[in-house]
């Protein structure tokens, strides 16, 4: 399993914490970190385009590795890597949503965007 982090580093204790809630061990997860330093004075989705291609992942790896996304902060950033992992992978990705505790950030939880979007397509008819 794999956490793809367009995010602040994630602690071990966040690692963790996504571990816990995904039931895999710890130790079974890799952590991608891609920094995410946006020119929002230019035009946005090149520069998403090449975050994406920074996460490193082949095409037929987008497609059968299990991975978790914790979102870039930015609304339209998040949305757009959001739109760009469904184009790569061919399905929504599950995401983590933080929250803050205290003087930290904790995972409060992990959200299956496939499957909102699957239990959704009821209310088209």
């Amino acid at each position: 399993m794999k956490i793809i982090n367009f995010s602040h580093p994630l602690t071990p204790e966040q690692v963790a914490q996504i571990a816990d809630l995904l039931n895999v061990p710890a130790d079974q997860i890799q952590v991608i970190t891609v920094p995410v330093n946006l020119d929002l004075e230019a035009d946005l989705a090149p520069q998403i385009t090449d975050l994406m291609d920074r996460v490193g992942l082949t095409g037929q790896e987008w497609q059968t590795t299990p991975f978790v996304v914790n979102p870039p902060g930015l609304a339209v950033a998040a949305a757009m890597v959001i739109a760009e992992i469904s184009g790569r992978a061919g399905y929504l990705p599950l995401i983590v949503r933080l929250t803050r505790e205290g003087v930290g950030w904790t995972v409060r939880e992990v959200i299956d965007l496939q499957g909102i979007r699957n239990a959704a397509r009821a209310a088209r008819w």
